[in-house]
């Protein structure tokens, strides 16, 4: 059963709630204003509320279907933010796109 205290302690790092979580409940996206007083009380499923929980960590954007990961692309961006970068962080990256150059990404 749906309790305050359940929707309060399963928020993001925010302090709020993710489109993965509110569709958990069974509410549309975005959730009406009052809407934690209508689900109270509310009995889920154990996979909704297992979706409920860990779903606070899923990212939206994340979420949806990412493009494939162009390296012509990832180092056009990489050496245009080269300067936020550390040298070790530099030079790890350089060993991950030597690696990837070398099995033909």
């Amino acid at each position: 059963m749906v309790t305050r205290q359940y929707i309060m302690k399963h928020r993001t790092p925010r302090g709020a709630w993710t489109r993965v979580q509110i569709e958990a409940l069974g509410l549309e996206w975005p959730p009406m204003q009052g809407w934690i007083s209508d689900i109270e009380g509310v009995v889920i499923s154990p996979q909704q509320a297992q979706q409920f929980e860990s779903g606070k960590t899923i990212n939206a954007k994340k979420a949806r279907k990412q493009k494939p990961l162009n390296l012509d692309e990832l180092v056009k961006t990489l050496q245009k933010h080269q300067d936020k970068l550390d040298h070790g962080q530099l030079a790890i990256l350089a060993v991950i796109l030597g690696n990837a150059k070398s099995r033909g990404r």
